[in-house]
């Protein structure tokens, strides 16, 4: 399978062990094309470029939150040629404009549920958010 694009499904710990999920807003363009209100920190690889570094310099870039190789947890969900990693963070976001087009992709974030970000994310994205809840949550059982 050819693999297109990469990123980060973040969650953040909040009072105690409850998680919580970034869950960037879609423009509303992609929200009706995409059936979904949140999208997650992601896309199109670079040439030459990693997996990794595609999903690392990604999420750097849509939500100004660094992460390293050493902050993935467990295996990438790989879905439709999307690779998605699982990171926590103690970070909040910023959505900035793309450095290379100058356009703004998000219109904001929430910290969201398990449920909702499942119930609420573009459709296409749904699968391998799944997975990487999973991860996350296996993650923090081993702790």
């Amino acid at each position: 399978m050819k693999k297109h694009a990469a990123g980060f499904l973040i969650g953040k710990l909040v009072s105690g062990n409850k998680i919580k999920f970034l869950g960037l807003v879609a423009d509303e363009a992609t929200r009706k094309a995409r059936s979904g209100i949140y999208d997650i920190p992601k896309g199109k690889f670079n040439k030459d470029e990693s997996d990794i570094d595609c999903a690392i310099r990604e999420c750097f870039e849509e939500s100004g939150i660094l992460f390293s190789k050493d902050d993935v947890i467990g295996k990438p969900s790989i879905k439709n040629g999307l690779v998605i990693y699982s990171a926590l963070t103690e970070d909040n976001p910023e959505i900035n404009p793309n450095p290379e087009s100058g356009i703004v992709e998000h219109e904001g974030f929430k910290w969201l549920d398990e449920k909702t970000i499942l119930d609420l994310c573009l459709g296409y994205l749904r699968d391998s958010i799944f997975e990487s809840i999973d991860n996350i949550k296996i993650e923090l059982s081993l702790k």
